[in-house]
């Protein structure tokens, strides 16, 4: 089990990243700040979903947004167990429905904090603020 201390320290590298999708030398998208974030703590994340990878889902969201955004939701659905809200813990993935894509996704950061991609990059947010959007919850880290 990772404690805390590792859990704050892998998602504080991303703190204030630009958001860029699908070139992570300039930047983060949802998918790829989670697949980062989950194998810098030693978590093995899938590379390849329905045929999709981190190297061409740019590719596909330029060319057909709507199958992308269903693509990633199962994708997201897939991760880890689901768990309780109310259990949840540091490092806990977070599902949320959003305005421009049907899901999108933050990691837990405990203390009633959550971590995200938004347009103006990845920023730490209050709970509170997405909680009537939650969807699921689910847990990578055991």
């Amino acid at each position: 089990m990772k404690t805390d201390t590792e859990i704050a320290q892998a998602a504080d590298q991303y703190l204030g990243g630009a958001f860029c999708l699908g070139d992570w030398t300039k930047g983060w998208d949802c998918l790829s700040m989670l697949g980062h974030f989950y194998e810098s703590l030693g978590i093995s994340f899938p590379r390849d979903f329905e045929g999709i990878t981190e190297e061409n889902y740019a590719d596909l969201w330029k060319k057909d947004q709507g199958k992308a955004r269903e693509i990633f939701a199962r994708f997201l659905s897939t991760l880890g167990e689901s768990i309780d809200p109310a259990f949840a813990r540091r490092g806990d993935l977070m599902i949320f429905r959003g305005k421009k894509l049907p899901t999108f996704p933050a990691i837990y950061l405990g203390n009633g904090i959550i971590r995200t991609v938004f347009d103006q990059g990845v920023r730490s947010i209050p709970f509170e603020m997405m909680r009537p959007a939650l969807i699921e919850v689910r847990r990578l880290i055991q």
